[in-house]
């Protein structure tokens, strides 16, 4: 079995605490790679759940707007919602790196 994914997104807001994750939280929007009837392209928002030195770095030096590129995997909880079983999926950070980062270009954190 794997579980592996890489994600290329744009940070929404600078990365939060989540003492309940242990870890902070990170929200990534991205393109879907496809456009739609009228030309437009749908986004999907993510969530990056990111530990220990990964984290506290990116807390520090991540803002709102740069590019970053992960590789992660991809881990689920179940919830229960209106009586259907629904499954909350986050992406748990193991590398990123910046794309753009302050508005110039290949920066990188390990």
């Amino acid at each position: 079995m794997l579980n592996s994914c890489v994600v290329v997104g744009k940070v929404l807001s600078k990365p939060e605490w989540r003492e309940e994750e242990n870890g902070y939280q990170l929200l990534i929007e991205c393109y879907r790679p496809f456009s739609l009837e009228d030309g437009t392209m749908k986004k999907d928002v993510m969530t990056v759940i990111l530990w220990k030195g990964l984290g506290k770095q990116c807390g520090e030096m991540c803002g709102k707007s740069d590019i970053v590129a992960l590789k992660g995997r991809l881990e689920s909880h179940p919830l229960r919602h209106n009586g259907e079983d629904l499954y909350l999926t986050k992406i748990i950070a193991e590398k990123l790196s910046f794309v753009v980062h302050d508005g110039k270009t290949n920066g990188v954190m390990y």
